[in-house]
């Protein structure tokens, strides 16, 4: 059973009743279990799709943790900083994988080389900005892939999508 959340908005002088709000919600227990929902930002995974046989199953492991810093829409792997978060850098996943900086320069570079993680690099004015995106087949933040994340990862992609997808995202990259 549903339970009923009720507020009512009262004119403090005449106690008259100006508005009444029903919410209904959904029982956390019930016959079924318990609810167990921690947040909406969560990573998807797909059971078809398994990450490259080349990663070894500490490189699985280290993957598995980026999960929780994929940016909901974009699929941009990002880190959260004392005012927000930001780009996730080089230096960012030594400290997510507590590895040395040579190890993970080899393993974010396998990583890059087998397409589960795109490196972009973006010219603003006289800065370059480097961003890394994580492939959506293997972990995929978001109910939809923009025609954005579809161009970085569109080779892996298209296998995956009906012809008249495709058509579609290469029209609409077509314009830009």
């Amino acid at each position: 059973m549903a339970k009923v959340w009720s507020n009512n908005l009262v004119d403090s002088k005449t106690g008259e009743l100006l508005y009444k709000y029903e919410k209904r919600g959904v029982e956390r227990i019930n016959e079924y279990g318990y609810l167990f929902k921690s947040n909406a930002n969560k990573a998807t995974t797909y059971s078809f799709i398994s990450l490259p046989e080349e990663l070894s199953d500490s490189d699985l492991g280290k993957v598995y943790r980026l999960k929780n810093s994929i940016e909901k829409n974009s699929n941009m792997l990002r880190i959260r900083k004392s005012k927000g978060y930001y780009p996730m850098q080089r230096d960012d996943f030594e400290k997510i994988w507590g590895l040395k900086k040579r190890r993970t320069n080899g393993l974010l570079n396998k990583l890059i080389n087998l397409g589960v993680i795109a490196k972009i690099t973006i010219e603003v004015e006289f800065d370059v900005r480097v961003q890394f995106y994580m492939n959506p087949l293997y972990f995929h933040n978001g109910s939809r892939i923009n025609p954005t994340l579809y161009n970085i990862f569109s080779e892996q992609l298209r296998p995956y999508f009906p012809q008249w997808v495709v058509d579609e995202f290469e029209r609409e990259l077509d314009k830009n």
